[in-house]
Protein backbone atom coordinates (compact mmCIF):
# COMPACT_ATOMS: atom_id res chain seq x y z
CA UNK A 1 0.00 0.00 0.00
CA UNK A 2 2.81 2.53 0.43
CA UNK A 3 3.37 2.27 -3.33
CA UNK A 4 -0.33 2.97 -3.93
CA UNK A 5 -0.21 5.97 -1.58
CA UNK A 6 2.79 7.24 -3.50
CA UNK A 7 1.01 6.78 -6.85
CA UNK A 8 -2.22 8.43 -5.72
CA UNK A 9 -1.07 10.97 -3.18
CA UNK A 10 -2.10 11.22 0.43
CA UNK A 11 -5.29 13.24 -0.11
CA UNK A 12 -6.72 11.03 -2.87
CA UNK A 13 -5.78 7.80 -1.10
CA UNK A 14 -7.09 9.02 2.27
CA UNK A 15 -10.41 10.02 0.72
CA UNK A 16 -10.56 6.67 -1.07
CA UNK A 17 -10.03 4.80 2.21
CA UNK A 18 -12.72 6.93 3.84
CA UNK A 19 -15.15 6.19 0.97
CA UNK A 20 -14.41 2.46 1.17
CA UNK A 21 -14.90 2.49 4.92
CA UNK A 22 -18.29 4.14 4.52
CA UNK A 23 -19.30 1.69 1.77
CA UNK A 24 -18.15 -1.25 3.93
CA UNK A 25 -20.08 0.10 6.91
CA UNK A 26 -23.20 0.46 4.77
CA UNK A 27 -22.85 -3.11 3.52
CA UNK A 28 -22.34 -4.27 7.10
CA UNK A 29 -25.63 -2.61 7.99
CA UNK A 30 -27.24 -4.22 4.95
CA UNK A 31 -26.44 -7.64 6.34
CA UNK A 32 -28.73 -6.84 9.27
CA UNK A 33 -31.56 -6.59 6.73
CA UNK A 34 -30.82 -9.99 5.27
CA UNK A 35 -33.32 -12.42 6.68
CA UNK A 36 -31.79 -15.05 8.87
CA UNK A 37 -34.04 -17.49 7.02
CA UNK A 38 -31.89 -17.09 3.89
CA UNK A 39 -28.62 -17.72 5.67
CA UNK A 40 -29.93 -20.60 7.74
CA UNK A 41 -31.99 -22.41 5.09
CA UNK A 42 -29.85 -22.05 1.97
CA UNK A 43 -27.58 -24.90 3.05
CA UNK A 44 -30.49 -27.31 3.30
CA UNK A 45 -32.18 -26.28 0.04
CA UNK A 46 -32.34 -29.37 -2.15
CA UNK A 47 -33.28 -27.80 -5.46
CA UNK A 48 -32.29 -24.69 -7.34
CA UNK A 49 -35.93 -23.57 -7.15
CA UNK A 50 -35.72 -23.65 -3.35
CA UNK A 51 -32.46 -21.68 -3.46
CA UNK A 52 -34.03 -19.13 -5.79
CA UNK A 53 -37.03 -18.74 -3.46
CA UNK A 54 -34.64 -18.02 -0.58
CA UNK A 55 -32.34 -15.78 -2.64
CA UNK A 56 -34.85 -13.40 -4.23
CA UNK A 57 -36.38 -11.64 -1.17
CA UNK A 58 -33.06 -10.73 0.41
CA UNK A 59 -31.65 -9.79 -3.01
CA UNK A 60 -34.60 -7.49 -3.65
CA UNK A 61 -34.23 -5.89 -0.23
CA UNK A 62 -30.56 -5.18 -0.83
CA UNK A 63 -31.19 -3.83 -4.36
CA UNK A 64 -33.76 -1.42 -2.92
CA UNK A 65 -31.39 -0.23 -0.20
CA UNK A 66 -28.40 0.15 -2.55
CA UNK A 67 -30.58 2.03 -5.06
CA UNK A 68 -31.66 4.37 -2.27
CA UNK A 69 -28.02 4.87 -1.18
CA UNK A 70 -26.93 5.50 -4.77
CA UNK A 71 -29.68 8.10 -5.25
CA UNK A 72 -28.77 9.69 -1.94
CA UNK A 73 -25.11 9.91 -2.94
CA UNK A 74 -26.07 11.60 -6.22
CA UNK A 75 -28.27 14.10 -4.36
CA UNK A 76 -25.52 14.84 -1.86
CA UNK A 77 -22.89 15.24 -4.59
CA UNK A 78 -22.60 19.04 -4.31
CA UNK A 79 -21.90 18.76 -0.58
CA UNK A 80 -19.46 15.91 -1.14
CA UNK A 81 -17.62 17.93 -3.79
CA UNK A 82 -17.36 20.88 -1.40
CA UNK A 83 -16.04 18.66 1.37
CA UNK A 84 -13.61 16.87 -0.93
CA UNK A 85 -12.42 19.74 -3.10
CA UNK A 86 -8.89 19.76 -4.43
CA UNK A 87 -6.94 16.62 -5.27
CA UNK A 88 -9.69 14.38 -3.89
CA UNK A 89 -12.35 15.35 -6.45
CA UNK A 90 -14.33 12.39 -7.77
CA UNK A 91 -17.12 11.59 -10.19
CA UNK A 92 -20.21 10.61 -8.18
CA UNK A 93 -21.29 8.01 -10.72
CA UNK A 94 -18.13 6.07 -9.87
CA UNK A 95 -19.33 5.82 -6.28
CA UNK A 96 -22.66 4.50 -7.59
CA UNK A 97 -20.76 1.99 -9.74
CA UNK A 98 -18.76 0.89 -6.70
CA UNK A 99 -21.97 0.38 -4.72
CA UNK A 100 -23.44 -1.73 -7.54
CA UNK A 101 -20.27 -3.81 -7.93
CA UNK A 102 -20.07 -4.39 -4.18
CA UNK A 103 -23.72 -5.50 -4.19
CA UNK A 104 -23.06 -8.04 -6.94
CA UNK A 105 -19.89 -9.20 -5.21
CA UNK A 106 -21.60 -9.56 -1.85
CA UNK A 107 -24.51 -11.48 -3.31
CA UNK A 108 -22.34 -13.97 -5.17
CA UNK A 109 -19.94 -14.58 -2.30
CA UNK A 110 -22.75 -14.94 0.24
CA UNK A 111 -24.65 -17.35 -2.00
CA UNK A 112 -21.69 -19.69 -2.28
CA UNK A 113 -20.73 -19.40 1.38
CA UNK A 114 -24.27 -20.03 2.62
CA UNK A 115 -24.56 -23.05 0.31
CA UNK A 116 -21.34 -24.47 1.82
CA UNK A 117 -19.11 -23.98 -1.22
CA UNK A 118 -16.28 -22.15 0.42
CA UNK A 119 -13.48 -22.68 -2.09
CA UNK A 120 -14.92 -20.43 -4.80
CA UNK A 121 -15.94 -17.66 -2.42
CA UNK A 122 -12.68 -17.82 -0.45
CA UNK A 123 -10.63 -17.71 -3.63
CA UNK A 124 -12.60 -14.69 -4.82
CA UNK A 125 -12.06 -12.86 -1.53
CA UNK A 126 -8.35 -13.73 -1.42
CA UNK A 127 -7.60 -12.66 -5.00
CA UNK A 128 -9.34 -9.28 -4.71
CA UNK A 129 -6.66 -7.16 -3.04
CA UNK A 130 -3.87 -8.58 -5.20
CA UNK A 131 -5.75 -7.89 -8.42
CA UNK A 132 -6.60 -4.37 -7.26
CA UNK A 133 -3.03 -3.44 -6.32
CA UNK A 134 -1.66 -5.02 -9.50
CA UNK A 135 -4.11 -3.00 -11.61
CA UNK A 136 -3.13 0.18 -9.76
CA UNK A 137 0.55 -0.52 -10.31
CA UNK A 138 -0.09 -1.02 -14.02
CA UNK A 139 -1.98 2.27 -14.15
CA UNK A 140 0.74 4.05 -12.20
CA UNK A 141 3.41 2.60 -14.43
CA UNK A 142 2.45 5.09 -17.11
CA UNK A 143 3.86 7.81 -14.85
CA UNK A 144 0.67 9.72 -14.08
CA UNK A 145 -0.41 10.27 -10.50
CA UNK A 146 -3.56 8.28 -9.79
CA UNK A 147 -6.71 10.23 -8.98
CA UNK A 148 -9.57 9.30 -6.69
CA UNK A 149 -11.54 8.49 -9.86
CA UNK A 150 -8.80 6.04 -10.89
CA UNK A 151 -8.97 4.35 -7.49
CA UNK A 152 -12.78 4.08 -7.51
CA UNK A 153 -12.90 2.87 -11.11
CA UNK A 154 -10.15 0.30 -10.55
CA UNK A 155 -11.83 -0.96 -7.37
CA UNK A 156 -15.17 -1.32 -9.18
CA UNK A 157 -13.63 -3.06 -12.18
CA UNK A 158 -11.54 -5.52 -10.16
CA UNK A 159 -14.49 -6.29 -7.87
CA UNK A 160 -16.65 -7.06 -10.90
CA UNK A 161 -13.93 -9.14 -12.58
CA UNK A 162 -13.43 -11.21 -9.44
CA UNK A 163 -17.09 -12.02 -8.94
CA UNK A 164 -17.97 -12.53 -12.62
CA UNK A 165 -17.27 -16.31 -12.66
CA UNK A 166 -19.31 -16.73 -9.46
CA UNK A 167 -22.11 -14.57 -10.86
CA UNK A 168 -22.27 -16.67 -14.03
CA UNK A 169 -22.47 -19.84 -11.95
CA UNK A 170 -25.11 -18.36 -9.63
CA UNK A 171 -27.30 -17.33 -12.57
CA UNK A 172 -26.84 -20.73 -14.22
CA UNK A 173 -28.01 -22.41 -11.01
CA UNK A 174 -31.00 -20.31 -9.99
CA UNK A 175 -31.64 -18.23 -13.09
CA UNK A 176 -31.82 -14.46 -13.28
CA UNK A 177 -33.29 -13.37 -9.95
CA UNK A 178 -36.56 -11.48 -10.06
CA UNK A 179 -37.17 -8.52 -7.83
CA UNK A 180 -39.58 -10.14 -5.43
CA UNK A 181 -40.24 -9.00 -1.89
CA UNK A 182 -42.85 -11.02 0.01
CA UNK A 183 -43.31 -9.11 3.26
CA UNK A 184 -44.05 -12.33 5.15
CA UNK A 185 -40.38 -13.36 4.94
CA UNK A 186 -39.28 -10.37 7.00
Amino acid sequence: LPVVIRLAGEAAYGTYVLALTIVSLLFGLLSTGVPYRYQRNLISANTYAERRALFEPQFTFQVIVVTFLAALSLVLTPRLELALSGPAYFTPLLLVALLACRLINRQTIDYFQFSQRFFASSLSVAIGPYLFVTALLLLGWRGKQLSLNDLLLTQSATTLIICLPLLIRLVSEIGMPRLHLPWATF
